[in-house]
Protein backbone atom coordinates (compact mmCIF):
# COMPACT_ATOMS: atom_id res chain seq x y z
CA UNK A 1 0.00 0.00 0.00
CA UNK A 2 2.98 2.38 0.89
CA UNK A 3 4.61 1.95 -2.73
CA UNK A 4 0.93 2.68 -4.19
CA UNK A 5 0.31 5.89 -2.02
CA UNK A 6 3.73 7.39 -2.55
CA UNK A 7 2.91 6.96 -6.54
CA UNK A 8 -0.60 8.81 -6.18
CA UNK A 9 -0.99 12.79 -6.68
CA UNK A 10 -2.20 14.86 -4.18
CA UNK A 11 -5.50 14.82 -5.77
CA UNK A 12 -5.63 11.08 -6.32
CA UNK A 13 -4.86 10.95 -2.45
CA UNK A 14 -7.44 13.21 -1.26
CA UNK A 15 -10.04 11.82 -3.03
CA UNK A 16 -9.27 8.47 -1.58
CA UNK A 17 -9.56 9.26 2.01
CA UNK A 18 -12.30 11.04 0.93
CA UNK A 19 -13.73 7.66 -0.07
CA UNK A 20 -12.46 6.11 2.65
CA UNK A 21 -13.37 8.49 5.76
CA UNK A 22 -16.65 10.03 4.48
CA UNK A 23 -18.40 8.13 2.05
CA UNK A 24 -19.38 5.29 4.43
CA UNK A 25 -20.97 7.99 6.75
CA UNK A 26 -23.28 9.79 4.14
CA UNK A 27 -26.47 7.95 2.34
CA UNK A 28 -25.25 10.93 -0.80
CA UNK A 29 -22.68 10.58 -3.29
CA UNK A 30 -20.23 13.12 -2.81
CA UNK A 31 -21.05 16.33 -4.84
CA UNK A 32 -18.96 17.65 -7.49
CA UNK A 33 -18.23 21.47 -8.87
CA UNK A 34 -19.44 21.99 -12.20
CA UNK A 35 -17.40 23.91 -14.83
CA UNK A 36 -18.97 27.24 -15.80
CA UNK A 37 -18.34 27.73 -19.35
CA UNK A 38 -18.71 31.37 -21.24
CA UNK A 39 -22.09 30.91 -23.09
CA UNK A 40 -21.73 30.67 -26.94
CA UNK A 41 -23.69 32.99 -28.92
CA UNK A 42 -24.89 31.27 -31.75
CA UNK A 43 -23.95 32.99 -35.45
CA UNK A 44 -21.21 34.81 -33.52
CA UNK A 45 -18.77 36.32 -35.51
CA UNK A 46 -15.25 36.06 -34.61
CA UNK A 47 -12.93 38.78 -33.51
CA UNK A 48 -10.71 39.31 -35.43
CA UNK A 49 -8.92 43.04 -34.80
CA UNK A 50 -6.59 43.75 -32.02
CA UNK A 51 -7.96 45.27 -28.80
CA UNK A 52 -11.56 44.56 -29.40
CA UNK A 53 -13.62 41.93 -28.10
CA UNK A 54 -17.59 40.65 -27.77
CA UNK A 55 -18.79 40.59 -23.97
CA UNK A 56 -22.41 41.20 -22.62
CA UNK A 57 -23.86 41.09 -26.32
CA UNK A 58 -21.61 44.00 -27.47
CA UNK A 59 -18.25 44.67 -28.45
CA UNK A 60 -15.95 46.50 -26.25
CA UNK A 61 -12.51 48.15 -26.99
CA UNK A 62 -9.47 47.99 -24.61
CA UNK A 63 -5.43 48.91 -24.68
CA UNK A 64 -3.19 47.99 -22.12
CA UNK A 65 -0.60 50.64 -21.33
CA UNK A 66 1.83 50.46 -18.79
CA UNK A 67 0.41 46.85 -17.80
CA UNK A 68 -2.88 48.57 -16.50
CA UNK A 69 -5.65 47.47 -19.27
CA UNK A 70 -7.88 50.31 -20.02
CA UNK A 71 -11.35 50.38 -21.09
CA UNK A 72 -12.49 52.64 -23.92
CA UNK A 73 -15.74 52.14 -24.97
CA UNK A 74 -18.82 49.41 -25.54
CA UNK A 75 -20.11 49.55 -29.06
CA UNK A 76 -22.57 47.43 -31.10
CA UNK A 77 -20.47 46.79 -33.99
CA UNK A 78 -16.86 45.39 -34.07
CA UNK A 79 -15.98 48.01 -36.49
CA UNK A 80 -16.82 50.89 -34.59
CA UNK A 81 -14.95 49.61 -31.22
CA UNK A 82 -11.78 49.05 -33.73
CA UNK A 83 -11.62 52.31 -34.56
CA UNK A 84 -11.87 53.43 -31.51
CA UNK A 85 -8.90 51.25 -30.45
CA UNK A 86 -6.92 52.50 -33.17
CA UNK A 87 -6.89 56.25 -31.97
CA UNK A 88 -5.62 55.10 -28.71
CA UNK A 89 -2.99 52.93 -29.89
CA UNK A 90 -1.71 55.85 -32.02
CA UNK A 91 -1.65 57.98 -29.35
CA UNK A 92 0.94 54.87 -27.48
CA UNK A 93 2.36 54.38 -30.93
CA UNK A 94 1.33 51.09 -31.71
CA UNK A 95 0.15 49.73 -34.71
CA UNK A 96 -3.69 50.22 -35.38
CA UNK A 97 -6.61 47.50 -37.54
CA UNK A 98 -7.04 50.33 -39.91
CA UNK A 99 -5.27 53.12 -41.10
CA UNK A 100 -5.71 56.49 -39.87
CA UNK A 101 -6.33 59.77 -41.82
CA UNK A 102 -4.10 62.64 -41.79
CA UNK A 103 -6.59 65.10 -40.06
CA UNK A 104 -7.06 62.40 -37.33
CA UNK A 105 -3.59 61.87 -36.89
CA UNK A 106 -3.17 65.97 -36.69
CA UNK A 107 -6.01 65.99 -33.95
CA UNK A 108 -4.81 63.05 -32.16
CA UNK A 109 -1.09 64.61 -31.85
CA UNK A 110 -2.42 67.39 -30.40
CA UNK A 111 -3.99 66.09 -27.24
CA UNK A 112 -2.04 64.46 -24.58
CA UNK A 113 -2.76 60.44 -23.61
CA UNK A 114 -5.07 61.96 -21.07
CA UNK A 115 -6.61 64.53 -22.85
CA UNK A 116 -7.66 61.77 -24.91
CA UNK A 117 -8.64 59.59 -22.32
CA UNK A 118 -11.12 62.45 -20.70
CA UNK A 119 -12.55 62.65 -24.29
CA UNK A 120 -13.35 59.60 -24.84
CA UNK A 121 -15.07 58.94 -21.29
CA UNK A 122 -17.47 62.20 -21.58
CA UNK A 123 -18.38 60.81 -24.69
CA UNK A 124 -18.73 57.36 -23.46
CA UNK A 125 -20.99 58.64 -20.50
CA UNK A 126 -23.25 61.07 -22.89
CA UNK A 127 -23.62 58.52 -25.24
CA UNK A 128 -25.55 56.22 -22.37
CA UNK A 129 -29.86 57.45 -22.78
CA UNK A 130 -30.77 59.15 -19.85
CA UNK A 131 -33.72 58.23 -17.78
CA UNK A 132 -37.01 60.76 -17.49
CA UNK A 133 -37.65 61.94 -14.49
CA UNK A 134 -41.47 62.46 -14.39
CA UNK A 135 -43.22 64.39 -11.32
CA UNK A 136 -45.05 62.14 -9.52
CA UNK A 137 -49.25 62.94 -10.26
CA UNK A 138 -51.51 63.33 -7.08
Amino acid sequence: MKLVMSEMSNKELANYFTFLFYLPFTDQPLKRRKRHRRKQVKNQEPCLMRGVYYKNMKWQAAIKVEKRQIHLGTFSSQEEAARLYDRAAFMCGREPNFELSEEEKRDLKQQSWEGFLACTRRKITNKKPKRRMEPEEL
